[in-house]
C-alpha cells in the first residue's frame, strides 16, 4: 500500500535495514538470537532435554525463520528499496506539511508551528552557547568553543575503557543523588533499577544513552562511546530523579486505571527527564566544572534537536546539514550524531518532546515560586507534577495552576 500510494520512507533507512537483515540471514543457526532461550534454561534441563530443545529450535529457525529473512531481504532489495524516496524530510510527501504539524502536536501536546519550534531551538542554542563559553573559560581553555568540543570529542581519556569502570562511576553518581532525593521529593518510588549493556546488534545504529522500561528499569549503554563528562547528566536523566523515578511512581499510582499507569506522553516523560538533569545543580551534582560543561552540552544536544528536526522536516535540510549543525554546537562524536540525526529523520517530531516539555515544567515552577512566595514547596511541586502520571502539557498546566490558586 505504501508503494501504491507513494508513502515511502527515505532510501537510507531501508539501506540500513537491508544490511541488518543481510547479517541476520547469514548468521549461523546456533548463533541466532532466537537460540537464546536454550541458554536461559541450560541450568534447569538435563543434557537429553537440551538436545531435544536444541533440535526443535534449529528446525524452526531453518525451516521457517531463515527462509522468511531471505524472502524479506529479496523483497526490500528488489521491490521496496527502488521505490523509497530520495529526500530525507517528511515535507517531500504529498501531504508532508500537514503530517509534520500532526507529529508536532502528537509529540509535544501543543499546537506550536514548525517556525516557532525552529526559532525556539535557535534561542536555546544561543543561551546555552553563552553558558558553555563561561564554563570553558573557567576550565582554563583559551581556544574557541568548537576547538574545546573537538578536544573533548577526540580525547580518549574522556571515554570509559570497560563495563566495570562505567558501572562503578554511574552507580556513584546515583548514590550521591539518592542521598539528596528527600530534599527535593516527598515521594520516591519503591522499585529499583538495573544497568545492562546494549545488545551488540543495536550498538551501531543507536546513541550512547538509552532507557528501557520493563518490570524494572534498565539503562542500556555502550561504554566505548560514553563520554565521562556527560555521565552525571545522563544518569540523572535516565534513572533518578529522571525517568526511572517518574515512570516508577506512575506505575505505583494505584488510584489510576492500569492504562494510565503505563502511558508514554513523550512531552511529559522526556520533558521530565531533561528537567531532572537540572535538579543536579540544586543537589550539588555539578560542582565539578567538567560535569557542569557536560550537563550544558547534553542540554545543548536537545536544543539542537529542535533546530534539526524542524530543519529537516519543514525547511528541507539534508541530513548532512543537520550533522554539521550538531557538530558545530556539541561535543558529541560524529558517529553518535549521525545515529541521532537518522533517528530524527525517521521519527518526525519525537525529538521535540524533550525541550518543549522541560521548558513548560520550568515555566510552571517559576510561576508557582513567584505567585506563592514563601508558601512554595519544591517537594510538593514535584508531587503535583507527578501525581497523575504522564499527561499532556495542557493538563499539567491546569493542574499546577489549580494547586497554585488553592494554596496562595
Amino acid at each position: 500500500l505504501g508503494m501504491q500510494d507513494s508513502i515511502m520512507p527515505p532510501k537510507f533507512t531501508m539501506q540500513q535495514a537491508l544490511a541488518q537483515i543481510d547479517k541476520m540471514r547469514k548468521t549461523p543457526t546456533d548463533s541466532m538470537p532466537l537460540m537464546m532461550p536454550l541458554k536461559a534454561v541450560s541450568t534447569t534441563l538435563d543434557e537429553n532435554q537440551k538436545n531435544v530443545l536444541r533440535t526443535q529450535l534449529r528446525t524452526i529457525i531453518n525451516r521457517n525463520i531463515k527462509p522468511s529473512y531471505e524472502k524479506l531481504y529479496a523483497f526490500i532489495k528488489n521491490e521496496y528499496l527502488p521505490k523509497t524516496r530520495e529526500q530525507d524530510g517528511i515535507w517531500s510527501l504529498t501531504d508532508g506539511s500537514e503530517r509534520y504539524k500532526m507529529a508536532i502536536r502528537y509529540y509535544t501536546t501543543t499546537k506550536m508551528s514548525p517556525e516557532r519550534i525552529f526559532s525556539l531551538g535557535l534561542q536555546e542554542v544561543d543561551r546555552l552557547t553563552k553558558q558553555m563559553e563561561r564554563v570553558k573559560t573557567e576550565l582554563g581553555f583559551e581556544g574557541t568553543l568548537q576547538e574545546f568540543n573537538q578536544k573533548l570529542r577526540t580525547d580518549s581519556t574522556q571515554y570509559f575503557k570497560s563495563n566495570g569502570e562505567f558501572t562503578t562511576a554511574y552507580a556513584n553518581v546515583l548514590l550521591k543523588m539518592t542521598e539528596n532525593l528527600r530534599e527535593l521529593f516527598g515521594r520516591v518510588p519503591e522499585s529499583s533499577y538495573n544497568l545492562e549493556e546494549l545488545e551488540s546488534y543495536r550498538i551501531k545504529n543507536t546513541s550512547y544513552q538509552n532507557h528501557l522500561i520493563s518490570s524494572y528499569e534498565n539503562s542500556g549503554y555502550n561504554p566505548a562511546t560514553f563520554p565521562k563528562f556527560s555521565l552525571t547528566a545522563v544518569a540523572l536523566h535516565e534513572t533518578v530523579p529522571g525517568q526511572h523515578l517518574q515512570s516508577s511512581i506512575e506505575r505505583e499510582l494505584k488510584n489510576l486505571p492500569k492504562f494510565r499507569r503505563a502511558m508514554d506522553v513523550k512531552a511529559f516523560v522526556e520533558g521530565w527527564g531533561l528537567y531532572a538533569e537540572s535538579l543536579g545543580y540544586e543537589a550539588g551534582m555539578y560542582d565539578d566544572l567538567l560535569q557542569r560543561y557536560g550537563a550544558l552540552a547534553f542540554e545543548m544536544q536537545r536544543a539542537c534537536r529542535m533546530v534539526v528536526d524542524a530543519g529537516i522536516h519543514s525547511k528541507k535540510w539534508t541530513r548532512e546539514q543537520a550533522v554539521n549543525f550538531m557538530l558545530q554546537n556539541t561535543p558529541a562524536k560524529e558517529s553518535d550524531i549521525r545515529a541521532e540525526v537518522d533517528r530524527y529523520t525517521v521519527q518526525p517530531g519525537q525529538a521535540l518532546a524533550y525541550k518543549v516539555g522541560e521548558l513548560k515544567i520550568r515555566e510552571l515552577r517559576k510561576s508557582a515560586q513567584m505567585l506563592m512566595g514563601g508558601r512554595f514547596s519544591i517537594r510538593t511541586f514535584h508531587e503535583v507534577v507527578l501525581e497523575n502520571g504522564a499527561i499532556p502539557l495542557t493538563m499539567l498546566e491546569a493542574n499546577v495552576d489549580e494547586w497554585i490558586n488553592t494554596n496562595r
